[in-house]
């Protein structure tokens, strides 16, 4: 008898056992259930853009259904981490292809100019700024008209990359015209993607992270620092 007992006792030892077992995981997998991006380190720069653009958090969901209070703070959390992490970048970036696309527009309307002036007399003054301008060394002497000539080509190719910098240039602008925060968009990110990837001489994804976005805007605005205080 004694030894039935037991067994049953076990028996119940076991079962209680298992089920308790069984809820704890259960519970694990409850609090796994979902899971999505919370911060900028790993949050990908293409769907950051789509939650900004769509004003859709959703779009940070990596699996599953989570509370929707949960990941309108996650979202809430990601815009503050950018902002912090961007600061002021993104108008410096803005000032700074402004005065880039100014002085190559200013190149090459003085190209233009010095050409005129150099067909028609020889001021070794005028053939030094053009060979300073187009990063050139040539003497405009006896082949003086084939040396402009050359020139005049340099500066067809320097109206080409204008046309291309105030297309990357008259999207970001969009955003800081009169200092006024107009929504961004996708074209905006795309354009400063294409500035950046310019300036690395590969081509930049959106698929990179919003963390190395900022970073790289950060590190573009030190080497134009760089180049301004070099001038």
């Amino acid at each position: 008898m004694r030894s039935k007992i037991k067994k049953i006792l076990q028996s119940t030892k076991k079962e209680k056992t298992g089920n308790s077992q069984k809820q704890n995981l259960q519970s694990q997998a409850d609090s796994i259930s979902w899971k999505y991006y919370h911060s900028i380190s790993k949050l990908p720069l293409k769907i950051f853009i789509k939650c900004l653009c769509d004003k859709d958090p959703d779009q940070l969901i990596i699996k599953g259904k989570p509370p929707k209070e949960e990941l309108t703070q996650a979202w809430v959390n990601i815009l503050q981490e950018y902002s912090d992490a961007v600061g002021s970048n993104e108008h410096k970036l803005y000032l700074s292809l402004y005065r880039e696309v100014s002085l190559l527009k200013i190149n090459f309307d003085l190209t233009e100019v010095l050409i005129e002036i150099l067909e028609l007399e020889d001021t070794q003054f005028w053939k030094d700024e053009l060979n300073k301008i187009h990063g050139t060394q040539f003497r405009f002497g006896e082949e003086k008209h084939n040396d402009l000539r050359r020139i005049a080509s340099r500066n067809k190719a320097l109206k080409v990359q204008i046309d291309l910098k105030l297309i990357q240039f008259n999207e970001i602008e969009k955003k800081h015209r009169f200092k006024q925060e107009e929504p961004a968009n996708e074209n905006y990110y795309n354009s400063i993607l294409i500035t950046l990837s310019d300036h690395a001489k590969y081509q930049i994804l959106d698929s990179i992270t919003v963390f190395e976005f900022c970073e790289r805007i950060k590190r573009l605005n030190k080497y134009y620092e760089t180049l301004k205080n070099k001038k």
